[in-house]
């Protein structure tokens, strides 16, 4: 199997995942802590479980297609991470003001930063070590 396509189809969605699951529930901590009440309960933990889900899904269709299409397009990578931020950011906007935004305004707020960290922070991460490993293979 191509290492090139899981990465892409799988590994990146998974890592995005992750470090939105884990992002938000460190903020999430970090307001309880703070004194920030647990308001909303079911309602709201369901909306941004459907959200998340939705991010993957998203996730998972911009590592396929940029897998298909990326060597025609060397800039597509970047174009297809932002319309999947722009995608999720605009629909929790647009949405969430039905289910209760409202009453959690710090937490959608954090919730969008998550998403916006959970799709750019890997491929920075990624652009970086790959200047490094070739800066470091042309001092050899």
């Amino acid at each position: 199997m191509n290492l090139r396509l899981l990465y892409r189809v799988l590994g990146l969605p998974g890592l995005r995942f992750l470090l939105l699951v884990v992002g938000y529930s460190v903020g999430h901590e970090i307001a309880d802590v703070l004194g920030r009440e647990y308001r909303g309960g079911v309602s709201w933990g369901a909306t941004l479980d459907g959200y998340t889900w939705v991010f993957v899904v998203l996730s998972l269709v911009e590592g396929a297609v940029v897998y298909r299409w990326s060597r025609r397009w060397g800039r597509l990578e970047w174009l297809a991470a932002t319309m999947t931020a722009a995608i999720v950011l605009t629909c929790t906007g647009i949405l969430t003001g039905y289910t209760g935004a409202w009453a959690h305004p710090y937490r959608l707020a954090w919730f969008q930063g998550c998403v916006v960290a959970a799709i750019f922070l890997p491929l920075i991460v990624h652009r970086l070590v790959n200047r490094w490993r070739h800066a470091r293979a042309g001092r050899r």
